[in-house]
């Protein structure tokens, strides 16, 4: 049997539990609302959904490559357009995307 047959495919998702698909739900919610969690995402998604994996979170390889198709800059806009109360706040500075690179060099 081909390993990414629509069979196998069915199978796994039939057979995952409630728990993966909480989890995806909660992975998109932090993208949509945690500016630390979106930044670490845009910078390395494949690490990031690593080390969500490593802590226990149950994916499929099937939620996983979903996941990675996500685009950072679509999850920025749609927080960007969420209340200021349903954002978790960074402490982190946030990169100075109009900075000039000659001028902080000096």
């Amino acid at each position: 049997m081909p390993e990414d047959s629509w069979h196998e495919t069915w199978i796994d998702h039939v057979g995952c539990t409630w728990m993966s698909q909480r989890s995806v739900e909660i992975i998109i919610g932090r993208l949509m609302t945690d500016e630390d969690f979106r930044r670490s995402f845009g910078r390395d998604r494949a690490a990031t959904l690593d080390a969500l994996v490593a802590s226990g979170t149950e994916l499929t390889r099937f939620e996983i490559a979903s996941l990675l198709a996500i685009d950072p800059v679509c999850c920025a806009r749609f927080a960007g357009d969420l209340p200021d109360r349903l954002q978790k706040a960074s402490l982190a500075a946030a990169p100075d995307l109009d900075a000039d690179p000659e001028r902080s060099a000096s």
